[in-house]
């Protein structure tokens, strides 16, 4: 009997399947919570906490209620005042124009080529023109009398020609721009390359049969969004003094920097500064104090912000303000660089200052004892510490920054199997959404 006795089978234990509401269903039935319930304030928590522009244009990418998000004006405001300015990377120039990117994280590694590809050059029609400044995502470029505006990201130019009001009786004229600077738009809104400003400081010289010869250094802006220029200020280059002796010399010119609103050249073998104030066009000059070597220059003298400056004088730094009216430089202090940098001093060291991706950044500088010092140091202006960092090969006559443009432009594409979205040349595409 009990062989014939069945063993019964343990039961299976069956796992409630969960029960899901149905659209407007008010039961308290679960669910399992995803991001897709997060309202609208906690979503655009989660999205401000991206770092990078490119993993943002991804992020767009996902779904269209991510994308609606993000494309927000309110949205990009706060990721802007959040995570700042995004350089890409940095144009070094020498004997020629080289772009080197910025170093990204491992997961936008791909987006270097596309950067690099996008920042080439090869589109602009002259290739002898010099760099004269960058901002945002514009480069502008002289040659001559003539500035071009480009923007390298959507391959666009403008060519902007050097206008003055005609004289009578001039029969010749010759201008000769000391720099071409980009300024803010109008508009309170990114610059772009059909809103931007140009600043240009230059020197006309007329040869006439009434007048004879005669100089005029002015500064003029031009608008892209009125195509036309406006005259800030203008000065006749007579008399005798400190003003007319430098403009008299500009073809000897060297910039030696832009901050807080200050434009300033130096001129070679004499201690004396050119001066040009960026909201009002006026130019002044003042005198330095004097150098251990032939003058100054970008060597050993840079513009950190508003009214103040720093030179190099053998083993010390010079921190220099200027009086009101920019007429007058006072020494407000003076360190031993040896000691900042903690290292011993010698007689065959001669500091100077570099032109870095570093350097290029506000109100910061970059120096090296000697030529062959395997280490270079950045000093903070604000707090006066000096960083020793390895050196690094990348350097140029002058460096300058290359920034994504602002906001950037997202478009949605949706179909039944794909969702794009672009971000500035950045492209993602998700399949089966």
């Amino acid at each position: 009997m009990g062989k014939n006795r069945r063993r019964r089978r343990p039961e299976r234990r069956r796992t409630a399947r969960p029960e899901y509401s149905r659209a407007g269903d008010t039961s308290t039935a679960s669910r399992p919570t995803t991001i897709g319930d997060l309202n609208d304030d906690l979503l655009d928590l989660v999205l401000l906490r991206i770092s990078s522009p490119f993993c943002l244009v991804r992020a767009a990418a996902t779904c269209k209620l991510w994308r609606c998000a993000i494309a927000g004006a309110a949205f990009l405001r706060r990721f802007r005042s959040l995570h700042g300015r995004h350089v890409l990377g940095h144009y070094y120039v020498g004997d020629k124009i080289l772009f080197i990117p910025c170093p990204v994280p491992p997961g936008e590694v791909p987006a270097i080529d596309d950067v690099r590809s996008r920042a080439s050059l090869h589109f602009l029609r002259s290739q002898s023109r010099r760099l004269a400044d960058s901002r945002g995502g514009l480069l502008t470029f002289v040659e001559f009398s003539n500035m071009v505006v480009c923007d390298p990201w959507t391959r666009q130019q403008r060519e902007v020609h050097c206008w003055f009001p005609w004289v009578n009786g001039i029969i010749s004229r010759s201008t000769h721009i000391y720099g071409a600077f980009l300024l803010d738009a109008d508009d309170d809104e990114p610059a772009h390359i059909g809103n931007f400003r140009l600043l240009c400081v230059h020197v006309v010289e007329d040869y006439g049969f009434e007048a004879g010869e005669s100089k005029t250094a002015g500064t003029s802006v031009y608008s892209a969004k009125d195509r036309s220029w406006r005259l800030l200020s203008s000065t006749a280059i007579v008399g005798d003094n400190l003003m007319t002796k430098l403009l008299v010399r500009h073809r000897g010119f060297i910039f030696v920097g832009r901050g807080g609103g200050s434009l300033c050249w130096s001129v070679k073998d004499n201690n004396n500064v050119l001066h040009v104030d960026e909201s009002t066009g006026e130019f002044s000059a003042f005198t330095l104090p004097p150098a251990d070597v032939n003058g100054y220059g970008r060597r050993n003298l840079r513009v950190v912000s508003t009214r103040r400056i720093v030179s190099i004088v053998g083993d010390a730094l010079e921190v220099l303000t200027l009086t009101r009216g920019c007429t007058k430089c006072v020494v407000e202090n003076r360190y031993k660089l040896s000691q900042l940098a903690n290292v011993q001093a010698s007689p065959e060291w001669s500091w100077f200052f570099l032109d870095t991706a570093v350097a290029a950044t506000s109100g910061q500088v970059v120096m090296l004892p000697h030529e062959e010092y395997m280490w270079m140091f950045v000093l903070d202006m604000e707090t006066m510490e000096l960083e020793r960092v390895p050196r690094r090969n990348w350097r140029g006559d002058r460096v300058f920054s290359y920034e994504l443009a602002w906001p950037p432009t997202i478009k949605a594409c949706v179909d039944d199997d794909h969702f794009i979205a672009e971000g500035n040349g950045t492209r993602a595409t998700v399949v089966g959404l």
